[in-house]
């Protein structure tokens, strides 16, 4: 059915709650975040494949075993793998 976001004129849209309104200047900026989390929602409804991640996991642990990585690059490629390295990582 939907919310009750304002359908009438600048001035009732400018009071509803769900409005970001933004200046010209602004514009680029915000067609780059708008895109920006259009991809994170696509990238969230891609169906999880246990078997590729696990098996790509693996292979970073047996990398690690043998010292060509090291447990924080380990720890920071697994979150990318699982698709939580955005709610974690910084940089």
């Amino acid at each position: 059915m939907g919310g009750n976001e304002a359908k009438g004129a600048f001035l009732q849209a400018a009071q509803d709650e769900n409005t970001v309104m933004f200046n010209t200047k602004q514009q680029q900026d915000f067609e780059r975040i708008k895109k920006d989390i259009e991809k994170r929602i696509q990238a969230k409804s891609v169906p999880y494949s246990k078997s590729s991640d696990a098996d790509e996991i693996a292979k970073l642990a047996d990398l690690r075993e043998k010292g060509i990585l090291t447990e924080d690059e380990f720890q920071k490629k697994k979150r990318q793998i699982l698709g939580i390295a955005a709610l974690i990582d910084t940089d």
